[in-house]
């Protein structure tokens, strides 16, 4: 449970970056350098594609989604706040095992 709910928090302030509430849906004219093959023989169907200078933009830009925000109560962030705290130092503490044997 944990895990799920760090997890939904930090997918939950990432999306916040573009804070949508809807899909979008974007029309788009005027681009450069767009390609469209099509027809292709029946046993290479993946050689159809549109291929255009932003492509690997588009991709990324396509996998952005929403997601549901989450409450948790004031418990939890208590409790998560010592887990941070001892995560970071076990961090430390092995750091600096770590750099005695290096010596």
């Amino acid at each position: 449970t944990y895990e799920s709910l760090i997890k939904n928090a930090r997918n939950k302030t990432f999306h916040q970056l573009f804070p949508f509430n809807k899909s979008l849906e974007l029309k788009i004219d005027n681009l450069d350098d767009i390609r469209l093959r099509m027809f292709s023989s029946f046993n290479n169907k993946s050689d159809n594609k549109m291929s255009y200078k932003d492509k690997k933009l588009a991709e990324i830009l396509l996998e952005f989604t929403r997601v549901v925000e989450q409450s948790v109560d004031d418990d939890f962030w208590i409790k998560n706040q010592v887990v941070m705290n001892s995560i970071n130092g076990l961090i430390k503490s092995t750091s600096s095992s770590l750099k005695l044997l290096k010596e």
